[in-house]
């Protein structure tokens, strides 16, 4: 992912999981933005609720939604959106997204019991897309890949 502009690397970052990983939805939001990103979108206000949840995630969640304030996010202008092979027509992915995965974002140095800055949903209309016993390790060189495309996030928002 070779993003630079700021505005824009959020919403590259959950369109390019789309595509790399054929996911139906993603979405992204950071919180704590400086003033030039409180605007934006990937920024909007998120419930303490959501950010206390995402602090606490030390590893990715993945299973059913449950009902997930951040499930809400995929059905937003910055998600992508699903073309349903029978319809033509965009689904309505609010009542489609049956499971789900739940990434918070820290930076590469801090620890996984550090507040995290943000929160990427990747969610799927199928039940077992994201489930309970799925392999959340990623391979060494796409780990640090990751980190750095965070850290590189989290210095120019803030």
């Amino acid at each position: 992912m070779s993003e630079r502009d700021p505005h824009v690397l959020p919403k590259t970052i959950p369109a390019g999981l789309c595509e790399i990983f054929e996911l139906p939805q993603a979405a992204l939001r950071v919180w704590n933005v400086s003033e030039p990103y409180a605007q934006a979108e990937f920024a909007q206000p998120t419930s303490e609720e959501v950010r206390s949840f995402t602090s606490s995630l030390t590893t990715p969640y993945c299973g059913s939604n449950t009902g997930f304030e951040a499930a809400q996010w995929l059905t937003s202008a910055s998600s992508v959106s699903v073309a349903s092979a029978t319809t033509d027509s965009v689904v309505d992915t609010a009542n489609t997204t049956e499971s789900i995965a739940l990434i918070a974002l820290r930076g590469p140095v801090a620890g996984p019991e550090a507040p995290a800055f943000g929160l990427l949903v990747m969610g799927s209309p199928g039940p077992r897309r994201f489930h309970e016993g799925m392999a959340t390790d990623l391979p060494h060189a796409d780990r640090h890949a990751c980190q750095r495309r965070a850290q590189r996030l989290a210095a120019t928002l803030t």
